[in-house]
């Protein structure tokens, strides 16, 4: 092996892959809004875990009498789940705006201006 294809070899052993390897954690250093993602997680494995219940019900015996309001989540639980919903759909947008900034729009006023007008027009063309 010549020494440029043994340098090439060992480049190649040392670059990172394309994929991350392992889980990405978000880490969220206030804890009254980790308690909030924490309790909603709870609130929703418990309606999922419910959820299944009464398919299982259903699939067993087709015919029988289910309270589908079992599924209904209480006022407190409806604002716990919505604010962790709100909460983390602002931390995406400020990671995604990281992101977008380093590639796109580099902080600038009138080019962030223009990339989020055309992505939310973008967006609202493929909801419709």
């Amino acid at each position: 092996m010549n020494p440029i294809s043994k340098k090439l070899h060992e480049l190649e052993k040392n670059v990172i892959g394309d994929t991350p390897k392992g889980k990405t954690r978000l880490y969220i250093e206030d804890p009254v809004e980790r308690d909030i993602h924490n309790r909603a997680a709870d609130i929703l494995i418990k309606q999922h875990d419910i959820a299944v219940e009464l398919h299982d019900t259903l699939t067993a015996n087709p015919n029988a009498e289910i309270n589908i309001h079992s599924l209904d989540l209480t006022t407190d639980e409806k604002a716990i789940v919505d604010k962790s919903s709100i909460l983390m759909h602002h931390r995406i947008m400020e990671l995604f705006d990281l992101h977008i900034a380093q590639f796109v729009h580099l902080n600038d006023p009138i080019n962030k201006w223009i990339f989020y007008s055309r992505f939310n027009w973008f967006l609202r063309e493929m909801q419709d």
